[in-house]
């Protein structure tokens, strides 16, 4: 038998088969190492930003270990928030690669009167910005061969350049939030030091509260929407340790007054309002949700914090945790009567009028309403309504110096120690309701200055002033006032258990926490402030506009306007008065929002005795005594030298100052007249007023502990020109 065997199927692989294989296996392999040299550049790129971005990471948190505000004498030693600056830095080589440092810094400032942050224009006085923001960016150029591993190393032509930019913005003053979660992750171990720039008088007057620890406040800034009407005005309180450049921050409290348009809506479960914001201690503590009438704001064309006034701004309504042991904690008007609220009881809503302020304002009308507000966490809370409970009114130059400034302080500490002191368990509906600056049961002010031409002693508080005024022809009155919150049933017990020796922890009470400074100084606790009022005020004078005119301006934006600042109209005597009403609209300065308005508006005045001054010529009507300015004391003015005429009125002398010579006019007539010359006291430096060819008494050597001497002109010869000498030692 033969067998056959089919030779078509047993073909092998032809020479064209096994190329185009070798060739898809080649291709393939090129492919994979492409790929591999691929991800070793991302490795390798990747590698390179991760060190760049934490070379960027750790230079932000580095300009964050500033100890003190202001740069040393020797920049960065200690490094300081001032020394945070725009700088290029290249480090040595990280793994064969050098990277550069570019650190942009901008310094961003807050514009009180617009509340934003802007570069410029920086703030009058301000000495370091309120914020940096930092830019830095990381370079790399590899000039230097990089080694990937140890089979490939890559060179520029591979990598190239790159960057990184991070971006943190820094604040010159640690919040006390931050604060407070750095000492818990540490263990209590307290944040350093803020340094802090003490403001300037006689606008920002630093109160001693002792334990070498002061208070102050910053000038208001009224933010004017319409004239008359709405207008927010904004200001701060700073507490601080220490004084000049070794000044260290220590809490501050945020204020703001608005007046608002508003439209009044029923209580609803689904429109909460809060109780207000109350003082705890040492901090401002926000108030719970509950159900009670509510206000819409009645436009945009307001102050945003006017959404949260109309809102929250109402009383009544209830809660399970509401303060039950103390009726006057959840009201934003602890000091008003009765009769303002709707059912004569503080468990119902306050009074609300229409534009006019005596028409009531039903649920959907329109009516106004004026809000103290407070940042709390961040945020501008509503809280209990402001309490002025003294005023004054006081010359340009008084605080000048420091001693007067020490009197001023020590009053106003003193007083509020014994308002608190006088509250009586009837606090604060008792009669008559407490207050401080005036006549019993007032706490009692240092004895004011004599009537003109009585001297000012050391400790007493100025209660006239002069037209000229150190040669001046006008002169810019200051006012400023006291204000002090209510003070809660918990708050009193504290302060009650601290007087005893009592200390923070185991005198807390209630919503009363001692937890953020754990101070017991009564006066670091006490919820009180001292603020100028100058631009605030309404000004007016008594008899009107003669002899003395003050400036009455009505509120712009960026303080410019004018009130307070008098001038003479003819010769004799003034009462020149400044009005505010005590409450939220005192900062404000906007029209009554309740027939109640005047019983809480109140005056303050200083007696103006207007004379001759400046250039004009002699006064008329009568013989004249002339004299002659000189000085033997190196460095003194003689043009700070005023003289001004005695008695006032229609037969007074009428004088006038020149700052070289001086004439009074004495009509025919007069009874007793005379001419005090002023000025020559600054400084509290001991100084002699002189009238050549007049002896003994009238002489009227004076030293530092007074501020003027008399010359009695009736001994004096009328017509006669004599030679006044101001010198370091007594008349002969």
């Amino acid at each position: 038998m033969k067998i056959r065997i089919n030779s078509s199927n047993q073909r092998g692989f032809s020479i064209l088969e096994v190329v185009i294989g070798i060739f898809i296996f080649v291709v393939g392999m090129l492919a994979l190492g492409a790929l591999q040299g691929a991800l070793t550049r991302s490795m390798s790129d990747a590698k390179l930003r991760t060190t760049a971005a934490n070379i960027a990471d750790s230079f932000i948190e580095r300009q964050r270990g500033f100890t003190q505000l202001l740069t040393a004498a020797t920049p960065g030693v200690p490094f300081a928030y001032n020394d945070i600056a725009t700088s290029t830095v290249q480090l040595p080589p990280v793994d064969g690669v050098v990277y550069t440092v570019n650190m942009t810094v901008r310094d961003f400032y807050y514009q009180l009167s617009s509340d934003t942050f802007t570069q410029a224009p920086v703030p009058l006085g301000a000495t370091s910005s309120d914020y940096k923001q930092v830019d830095v960016s990381v370079t790399w150029n590899t000039g230097q061969k990089f080694r990937a591993d140890e089979s490939v190393e890559l060179t520029a032509a591979d990598l190239g350049t790159g960057s990184v930019r991070l971006t943190s913005v820094i604040p010159a003053l640690i919040t006390s939030a931050s604060a407070g979660v750095a000492e818990e992750s540490t263990n209590g171990t307290p944040t350093p030091p803020i340094s802090y720039q003490p403001g300037q008088r006689p606008d920002v007057i630093s109160l001693s509260l002792s334990d070498s620890k002061f208070k102050e406040s910053l000038l208001p800034e009224p933010d004017v929407i319409r004239v008359g009407e709405l207008v927010e005005t904004r200001f701060d309180v700073i507490t601080y340790a220490g004084s000049g450049t070794a000044a260290t921050f220590l809490r501050r409290e945020e204020f703001a007054a608005v007046s608002c348009e508003c439209t009044l809506r029923a209580a609803n479960a689904d429109n909460k309002g809060l109780r207000p914001v109350v003082w705890a201690g040492d901090e401002y503590a926000g108030g719970h949700e509950v159900t009670k009438p509510y206000g819409e704001s009645a436009n945009n064309q307001q102050s945003e914090i006017c959404n949260s006034c109309c809102q929250d701004h109402h009383d009544g309504g209830s809660s399970t945790d509401d303060n039950q042991t103390d009726s006057y904690y959840n009201v934003y008007g602890p000091f008003k009567s009765g009769l303002e609220y709707t059912s004569g009881a503080r468990t119902t809503d306050h009074k609300h009028y229409q534009s006019d302020g005596v028409t009531p304002a039903a649920v959907g009308q329109k009516y106004l309403e004026a809000c103290r507000a407070v940042r709390v966490d961040g945020f501008f809370r509503i809280s209990q309504d402001f309490r002025r409970e003294d005023q004054h009114v006081f010359p340009e130059d008084f605080m000048d110096e420091e001693p007067e400034v020490d009197v001023y302080s020590g009053y106003t500490t003193g007083a509020v120690s014994a308002y608190y002191g006088d509250v009586s368990p009837g606090y604060p509906s008792w009669s008559p309701p407490p207050c401080i600056g005036g006549p019993s049961p007032c706490v009692a002010e240092p004895s004011p200055q004599g009537a003109s031409p009585a001297a000012r002693d050391p400790g007493q508080f100025p209660s006239w002033t002069t037209l000229p005024f150190n040669s001046k022809e006008t002169q810019q009155l200051r006012s400023r006032g006291i204000y002090i919150d209510y003070m809660s049933n918990d708050l009193r017990s504290v302060l009650s258990c601290l007087s005893e020796g009592g200390d923070a922890s185991s005198c807390e009470s209630g919503d009363v926490k001692l937890d953020k400074t754990g101070s017991t100084n009564a006066l670091e606790l006490l919820p009180f402030f001292e603020v100028q009022l100058t631009k605030l005020n309404r000004w007016t004078e008594n008899p009107l506009n003669a002899p003395v005119n003050s400036t009455d301006q009505p509120l712009a934006d960026n303080g410019s306007y004018s009130r307070g600042i008098i001038s003479k109209s003819g010769s004799g005597s003034s009462d020149v008065i400044a009005v505010s009403h005590r409450g939220n609209i005192g900062f404000t300065d906007t029209q009554a929002i309740d027939p109640v308005y005047n019983d809480y508006v109140k005056t303050t005045k200083i007696n103006v005795q207007a004379g001759g001054g400046g250039a004009d010529p002699p006064p008329s009507g009568g013989p004249f005594v002339g004299g002659n300015l000189t000085t033997s004391i190196n460095g003194f003015k003689t043009g700070d030298l005023v003289a001004t005429g005695f008695p006032t009125g229609s037969l007074g002398v009428a004088c006038q100052n020149t700052g070289a010579t001086w004439s009074c006019v004495v009509p025919i007539g007069t009874v007793a007249p005379m001419v005090i010359i002023t000025g020559y006291d600054k400084n509290n430096a001991s100084r002699y007023v002189c009238l050549a060819g007049v002896t003994g008494t009238l002489a009227g050597g004076t030293g530092g502990a007074s501020t003027s001497t008399s010359f009695s002109l009736s001994t004096l010869a009328v017509g006669i020109t004599y030679a006044i000498n101001v010198q370091a030692v007594a008349c002969s």
